[in-house]
């Protein structure tokens, strides 16, 4: 069985060409001149994030704890628990 060679199966072939015209495409990024006040934006949502996640699991801690208390009222000491 012998494979057929074509262009198209040439290595890199695949994203870098149109498969209609087989022209080569040219990309280019789009870096914006202000990329320091975007990085800065997304390091403050990252830690606005991480903020409501340490208040949601404190705020859910504290409730099972109040739920002990309720359940065991007589329990002063809880650092044998």
């Amino acid at each position: 069985m012998k494979i057929l060679f074509f262009p198209v199966l040439q290595e890199g072939f695949a994203f870098a060409h149109c498969t209609e015209c087989r022209a080569m495409f040219h990309l280019l990024a789009n870096m914006p001149a202000d990329r320091w006040w975007l990085r800065l934006k997304f390091q403050l949502l990252v830690v606005r994030d991480h903020a409501m996640l340490f208040i949601i699991v404190q705020m859910v801690r504290t409730f099972l704890m109040q739920s002990l208390l309720l359940y065991f009222p007589f329990c002063i000491y809880w650092g044998h628990i």
